[in-house]
């Protein structure tokens, strides 16, 4: 079994007990990308959610190959993803390994 760290628990419970109904633990990963790309600056970039993710956010666009886009800033905002409700939790060499 893998080692869960601080912030996908956070993560998991931010998901789960801040909308409803609960979001998917399908968003951790996004979330993890979409909170290092703004912090560094560069929320443009898209990020791909999974293929099975369900819902999707509104502002994501359906890509020809079959996956859906979203840029890191619209999922950071949508997903409510406050920098300082995470940022002291986010280990990035976990996220870049």
């Amino acid at each position: 079994m893998s080692q869960v760290n601080k912030l996908d628990i956070a993560l998991a419970n931010h998901l789960t007990y801040n909308f409803y109904p609960a979001l998917p633990d399908g968003y951790i990963a996004p979330a993890k990308e979409a909170i290092q790309f703004v912090m560094d600056g560069e929320g443009g970039v898209q990020i791909t959610l999974p293929a099975d993710l369900n819902p999707v956010p509104t502002t994501a666009v359906y890509d020809t190959d079959g996956t859906w886009r979203i840029s890191a800033e619209d999922l950071f905002e949508v997903l409510r993803l406050d920098g300082h409700k995470f940022a002291g939790l986010f280990d990035w060499s976990e996220i870049s390994a």
